[in-house]
């Protein structure tokens, strides 16, 4: 199996301020409420990511700029009830917008709506989320917090997660079956 590593850099604040995965290098950097996110691979301007969050630290506008003047765009524009998020309106360098909702029940997001197709999502309800599960992994990568769900996702479109846990709790990898894929996790300390 071959295997890449993601290798996380926090500040002293514990902030996400690089991760190196391969020839790719990602930069976070934080100026009150917004963040902004730079790819590179080998060197090479990918994308640059401009996220402005609310006071609860959730995402509530994104825009992805694919070359580096900004004329090449994506942009998620998030509403949220509470801390759930009930809707993004998607938008691309000025096409027409489309719409996703999202359905919860007992806090956990067990629904994405995009026009006639519906994304389930499944829960360990004996288990509370923690950081490492799927959702966590994406949006730390990502660069920014859009769902806080109580439990730990169990799986969605068909495929589902188990998880190995340290001696003190914390998740140490997360396996997905169907796809032969493991990831583990190693944590290191200052």
């Amino acid at each position: 199996m071959d295997s890449l590593t993601n290798n996380f850099t926090y500040d002293k604040d514990g902030k996400l301020i690089q991760d190196l995965y391969g020839a790719s290098i990602t930069t976070y950097s934080y100026d009150g409420s917004v963040t902004t996110i730079t790819n590179y691979d080998t060197g090479t301007f990918q994308k640059r990511t401009i996220v402005m969050n609310n006071s609860s630290g959730l995402a509530i506008n994104v825009r992805t700029e694919y070359d580096p003047n900004g004329a090449n765009w994506a942009n998620s524009f998030y509403e949220y009830n509470g801390d759930e998020v009930a809707r993004v309106i998607y938008t691309y360098s000025g096409n027409p917008s489309s719409t996703s909702t999202y359905l919860w029940a007992d806090h956990n997001m067990i629904g994405q709506v995009t026009g006639t197709d519906t994304t389930t999502f499944e829960y360990y309800t004996d288990k509370p989320r923690q950081d490492g599960d799927y959702l966590y992994l994406t949006q730390v990568v990502s660069g920014y917090e859009v769902y806080r769900c109580k439990n730990l996702l169990k799986g969605y479109v068909g495929a589902t997660f188990t998880y190995d846990f340290t001696p003190d709790g914390k998740i140490a990898a997360f396996r997905i079956p169907a796809l032969n894929t493991v990831l583990s996790y190693e944590y290191l300390c200052n």
